[in-house]
């Protein structure tokens, strides 16, 4: 994509209102259809965990952390709001939110298409937008993606303009609300916040003069570190360590992004693959995994009962070879244990409490006077 043009002139072709908003009512209504449709989904992995969080901020009032990681409380934050808002009905609210907040993607979509290729692009993108189901499917799952996206976008146009306007009778007003906007976008995902520096570089050159850019690239960063500060200090207070949002890259970062790179998805089949000795996926150029069965309660005994039939056979083996005045075989030893331990597990897990109702914590989220 070409470097934005300068242009002292603000000769752009305008933006159609009308048809723009014709696309984002189109979009925001296909989304509220499938909302509707899908109705209420089980909660996946992060999901989860930003209800729960959620509901430690109404009852404990403090923000928790996630093991290894901290993550940036904006939306957390949200649904903690929301569950108290509304009860059972708190996290249908987030969604709903959602949907609404994902015509801003939409409308900055178009808008920054029309800045960089024209209209008849915008137009394209603006229908594309509204058509991609599998982007429409992020504003329906408690991921704050949508909410990122509908305060980093907006962010980045102010800036696009900035860029190519030049001599901007606004540019103050468009920087502060460049840094409004992207610092909230911060507060829910906090990876691009050394691109918010890249960005207020890009400012000084396309400014029409180097104080000016100077001014436009400080005052932006000024207005974002003014926003993100409280918390970079609630966290040095906390924790004993400044950290200005977060740290959340994940699980596969925090294990090696080189050779040592875990995608956890895939441990189950690493797994597999070593029981069958085949090479791991880390060795295969292209990555082909064979399918791996589902591992049903049936197999489980199956498996338990092979490896009893084992000990027993290895014990015996092990008795007849010390009755012939030899060592005791080790690995019965082994494999007598390894049941052992088998069978501790399985009997904890069949032990273990049937898990709550959902709505049994949904009622407690919602119940305030805890």
């Amino acid at each position: 994509m070409p470097i934005p043009a300068q242009n002292l002139d603000g000769e752009f072709e305008s933006p159609p209102w009308r048809t723009f908003w014709v696309i984002a009512a189109a979009g925001l209504t296909l989304r509220l259809c499938l909302l509707w449709i899908v109705g209420d989904l089980d909660l996946q992995s992060d999901e989860a965990n930003y209800v729960y969080l959620g509901i430690a901020w109404n009852h404990f009032g403090f923000y928790f952390d996630q093991h290894r990681y901290l993550w940036p409380p904006g939306y957390s934050w949200l649904m903690a709001r929301s569950l108290n808002l509304f009860g059972e009905n708190g996290m249908l609210a987030v969604k709903y939110l959602q949907v609404f907040a994902s015509v801003s993607i939409g409308m900055t979509t178009m808008l920054l298409t029309v800045r960089l290729f024209g209209l008849r692009a915008a137009r394209i993108a603006g229908w594309i937008w509204v058509a991609y189901l599998p982007l429409a499917a992020f504003t329906h799952v408690l991921w704050n993606e949508t909410f990122f996206s509908a305060l980093f976008l907006p962010g980045l146009y102010q800036i696009l303009r900035l860029m190519q306007r030049g001599e901007d009778p606004r540019a103050t007003w468009r920087v502060v609300v460049a840094g409004l906007c992207l610092a909230g976008s911060l507060y829910l995902k906090e990876s691009p916040q050394f691109l918010v520096v890249v960005l207020a570089l890009l400012l000084v050159p396309f400014a029409g003069g180097l104080l000016e850019g100077v001014r436009r690239a400080t005052l932006l960063l000024l207005v974002v570190a003014a926003c993100i500060l409280p918390w970079g200090m609630r966290n040095l207070n906390v924790y004993g360590k400044f950290i200005p949002l977060g740290t959340s890259l994940g699980e596969n970062a925090f294990q090696g992004l080189n050779q040592d790179y875990r995608n956890f998805d895939l441990i189950p089949i690493e797994k597999d693959r070593e029981r069958r000795d085949i090479p791991a996926t880390r060795t295969v150029t292209r990555h082909w995994f064979d399918y791996v069965e589902p591992i049903l309660y049936r197999d489980l005994q199956a498996r338990m009962d092979a490896l009893r039939e084992n000990v027993s056979t290895a014990m015996k083996a092990s008795k007849d070879q010390v009755a012939a005045g030899g060592d005791a075989d080790p690995r019965a030893g082994a494999l007598q244990a390894q049941l052992l331990r088998n069978t501790t597990l399985q009997q904890r897990w069949l032990d273990q409490p049937p898990p709550k109702d959902p709505d049994s914590l949904v009622e407690f989220a919602g119940n305030v006077g805890w």
